[in-house]
């Protein structure tokens, strides 16, 4: 590799960063809309168990699922739209989202296929998937602290391991969701949005 093949692969890589940070903005309201509804989702279905509301988790996760997929085509389609930059960053990113959403969609669709129990099936194998993603975004978009959330999810992995039998495992789902999910979306909210046009 010669001097003039580092720059240019060192000022690609730079370019790649830029675009990222200024575009992870849009991707904050996606964030806010899984971890919201996933965070509630959770919360239902303890009640349910705790008897303060229906115990009915497949309708439950069923809706959320839906409302969720829907929330986030249409916010999809309203960032394509907003988005000034149109770059190799740009692309990746939500590809990277939306392949960690099918598999876990997925995940979820075996588990109704197969009755297993949701809360015993999904939240370990979804804990380190968020933390892959969210450790990958963090080089993508130069926002180094979304790799404390990604040891957040990747520690969270075991625990959520040995809570599969326990109901408790609900709680700690909604908190997860709602605090490493929907709180980081909320950051990335405030940041400023793309400003440059890249074709």
């Amino acid at each position: 590799m010669t001097d003039d093949d580092a720059r240019r692969d060192l000022a690609f890589i730079r370019q790649v960063i830029d675009e990222g940070r200024g575009y992870a903005a849009m991707g904050g309201g996606h964030l806010v809309i899984w971890g919201g509804l996933v965070g509630l989702a959770a919360l239902a279905e303890y009640a349910g168990y705790a008897g303060v509301l229906p115990s009915k988790p497949g309708l439950v996760w069923g809706s959320i699922y839906a409302i969720g997929w829907i929330a986030s085509i249409a916010l999809g389609v309203i960032d394509d739209q907003r988005a000034k930059v149109k770059s190799f960053a740009t692309r990746l990113m939500p590809m990277l989202w939306l392949a960690a959403g099918i598999s876990l969609t997925s995940l979820y669709l075996g588990a109704r296929l197969l009755e297993a129990p949701i809360a015993v099936v999904m939240p370990a194998p979804a804990a380190v998937t968020m933390g892959l993603v969210f450790f990958v975004s963090s080089f993508l978009c130069g926002h180094t602290w979304l790799r404390w959330i990604a040891l957040g999810w990747w520690l969270a992995g075991p625990l959520l391991l040995s809570l599969r039998q326990d109901s408790s495992i609900l709680l700690v789902v909604a908190a997860l969701n709602l605090g490493l999910l929907a709180l980081p979306g909320l950051v990335l909210l405030r940041r400023p949005m793309p400003a440059a046009a890249t074709a």
